[in-house]
């Protein structure tokens, strides 16, 4: 849950973190997907891993 504040005070993924929320929106996508995705764009940032 902290990892996720971390990703969202960086500037460019939380414009893609945006983008991501408003297109799954639009597809109507469930939430559990949605943070199942989420899981995996923090997963791709190692710097947070810590």
């Amino acid at each position: 849950m902290t990892r996720m504040l971390f990703v969202m005070k960086n500037i460019p993924q939380r414009f893609l973190f945006l983008h991501i929320i408003y297109s799954l929106q639009y597809h109507n996508y469930s939430i559990d997907f949605v943070l199942e995705l989420f899981n995996m764009v923090a997963l791709l940032v190692p710097k947070f891993n810590r």
